[in-house]
């Protein structure tokens, strides 16, 4: 989520997908949900029984099926059961995977035996994964969780021995996921979303600071800046994190954004100052229900 401008732009992955990169060339790289960032002291609200009602009878009224009803409610469940941490390296929280379940090559994270097995692993022991590539596995595993012994094997044969998602054919797209258009301008509105989407919040901010990026770098203060936010539409106006599985209105969610770094610093320096509705949905990547 957070990059400092004095370390060299280091990519582990490739990506082919250009429409969560927030304006970066590295889509892994420092992209939203600080477990920090968004810590309410007062508690925070958990997807509760009465909720996943609701985001039941919200799909209903949109016209979905019974088994995308079920399939979405998976996604969310899976949302919110993540044990996986935002890998921060200044605070000692790395990339990391189970070494029993998967091998660390050149290239990224490749699953040891069943791909199945491995990414179950990911919901039972903590690890370090970047927010647009979890969002991307919580899909996968959705999957998995949903099919039959026949469809199992088929994703395993198809998962096994990749790095996940990068090496899936244009990384899913397609066949787990498809990329919306927004119905008006750049942005999405909530009428347009569904129970289970993706979105991804830009930061306008990031990287707009430049020579005051400079002075202070070379006061020995380095610039940390956060390009964005991948998090899941919940319903009724809400949206799950996916560090931590908490549950806040797009309101709550927007202001928790004008505390991070780089707004912080807009602020410090430029005006007019930075306001929650500065930061718009510009992304949804919506589920494919499997067959």
């Amino acid at each position: 989520m957070v990059t400092s401008v004095r370390s060299p732009e280091i990519s582990f992955f490739s990506s082919r997908s250009l429409s969560f990169q927030g304006g970066d060339t590295n889509l892994y790289r420092y992209v939203g949900n600080s477990p920090t960032t968004f810590t309410d002291p007062s508690g925070l609200e958990k997807l509760s029984k009465d909720g996943v009602n609701r985001i039941r009878d919200e799909m209903r009224r949109a016209g979905l099926s019974e088994a995308e009803v079920r399939f979405r409610l998976k996604i969310l469940e899976n949302v919110h059961s993540g044990k996986v941490h935002f890998p921060d390296e200044d605070k000692g929280l790395y990339e990391t995977r189970n070494p029993q379940f998967w091998d660390d090559t050149e290239d990224g994270y490749v699953p040891k035996g069943d791909a199945s097995d491995a990414i179950n692993d990911l919901w039972k022991s903590k690890n370090g994964i970047q927010c647009y590539k979890y969002s991307s596995i919580i899909m996968l595993k959705s999957h998995l969780d949903v099919a039959n012994q026949n469809r199992r094997q088929e994703l395993n044969a198809m998962f096994n021995g990749k790095v996940l998602p990068n090496d899936l054919e244009n990384e899913g797209d397609g066949v787990f996921y498809e990329n919306l258009t927004p119905k008006n301008g750049d942005t999405f509105g909530i009428d347009e979303l569904l129970p289970g989407d993706q979105v991804w919040f830009k930061n306008p901010y990031y990287k707009r600071l430049r020579p005051e990026i400079v002075k202070d770098e070379k006061k020995g203060k380095p610039y940390i800046g956060e390009q964005g936010s991948n998090v899941f539409y919940a319903g009724d106006g809400k949206v799950i994190s996916i560090y931590g599985g908490n549950v806040k209105s797009l309101d709550e969610y927007r202001r928790g954004m004008l505390g991070w770094n780089s707004v912080q610093a807009w602020n410090r320096y430029r005006d007019p100052h930075a306001s929650k509705d500065d930061f718009q949905i510009m992304s949804v990547r919506r589920p494919i229900c499997p067959k």
